[in-house]
């Protein structure tokens, strides 16, 4: 499966039989469009999800940045001067609107909704990318799946999206940490800042590689780690276009309100509908093909040989589709064999 490539196979309704298949830039948008239904249900069940999680980002980025404190605190004066003045006036209105929130919501509510959404963001990332893995390799997905395949890797799902808010939060730290007096501690701040950037930036890669392996293979937390950092360097041109499309993305959503702010009520209700689903999706869409070569396809075709030794693959081999969780080649898990 090449993303410039032409090397895919058809399946699925609407689907002619000689009808030459798509260019990767194309089927992305054309199995998008395909699913459209399912992938606004995904989008807004992690914008429910993830619209906590981000607002409190901004909030914590308040707590570290003077300029950004003082710059919504004047918004606030001069909102209540003039009630006509909106606090998501400001020249980022995505700030705005979410320190808005964050000063506004009582924190009796905001505290128990942050704690249960940090809890199930891991487990719903497991569902979200069993999904769209599926939908990448065009098998079928029931709108349950999301919720099943959550529970079902509920443990790791946990683990890794705990990670994933800590080293956000960190990568935060860095960046908004208040200068130094003198320019030795500065020094040192500056490249603490620019280490934590890389470190962000890779596992970010390694996370769209974990949340595949953790609902493909049955692997323990020290194995996902292991292949994950191996996949940073083997996928490292699709690494980098992934990382590409997707900061395209989240500039689409992200920086036109803020030149644009009449169309800021329209793109936020495009982030909460399809920026939890879309981003994530392109970036399976277009990594996956590294996880079936070097994994995937290997221990499909370990576990078909050992049944034909065996004498069992006529038996056996309608279990051992695509969908079916394969071993791990170095690894002594079972294979799931449910999806």
């Amino acid at each position: 499966m090449g993303l410039f490539s032409r090397k895919y196979y058809k399946e699925g309704k609407g689907v002619e039989k000689d009808e030459p298949p798509a260019p990767g830039y194309l089927r992305i948008w054309q199995l998008f469009f395909r699913n459209f239904n399912k992938m606004l249900y995904y989008g807004i069940v992690m914008g429910i999800v993830l619209f906590p999680l981000v607002v409190a980002a901004v909030a914590y980025v308040a707590t570290l940045s003077p300029e950004v404190a003082e710059e919504f605190q004047k918004a606030l004066e001069a909102a209540q001067n003039n009630p006509g003045d909106q606090v998501i006036q400001l020249p980022n209105v995505w700030v705005g609107l979410a320190l808005m929130l964050a000063v506004s919501i009582p924190k009796a509510v905001w505290i128990p909704a942050l704690v249960i959404c940090s809890i199930l963001y891991g487990p719903l990332m497991c569902g979200l990318t069993y999904c769209v893995r599926n939908h990448v390799r065009e098998e079928h997905v029931w709108t349950s799946d999301l919720f099943v395949r959550a529970w079902r890797n509920k443990w790791q799902g946990l683990f890794f999206g705990i990670i994933d808010i800590l080293i956000t939060a960190s990568t935060i730290m860095y960046l908004y940490a208040a200068a130094p007096r003198s320019d030795q501690d500065a020094g040192f701040l500056f490249y603490l800042q620019v280490l934590s950037v890389v470190i962000f930036v890779i596992y970010q890669v390694m996370r769209w590689y974990i949340y595949q392996m953790i609902v493909t293979f049955n692997l323990r937390i020290v194995g996902l780690f292991k292949n994950a950092w191996l996949f940073v360097v083997l996928g490292s041109v699709r690494n980098i276009i992934a990382l590409v499309f997707s900061v395209l993305l989240i500039l689409f959503f992200y920086a036109i309100p803020i030149y644009f702010p009449a169309a800021f009520p329209m793109f936020l209700v495009l982030t909460l509908f399809f920026a939890g689903s879309l981003i994530p999706y392109s970036q399976v869409f277009i990594t996956y093909p590294v996880l079936h070569k070097y994994l995937v396809a290997p221990a499909l075709a370990e576990q078909r040989q050992a049944q034909k030794e065996a004498g069992l693959l006529d038996d056996i081999e309608p279990l051992m589709s695509d969908g079916d969780k394969p071993t791990e080649p170095d690894d002594t898990a079972e294979p799931d064999g449910k999806n």
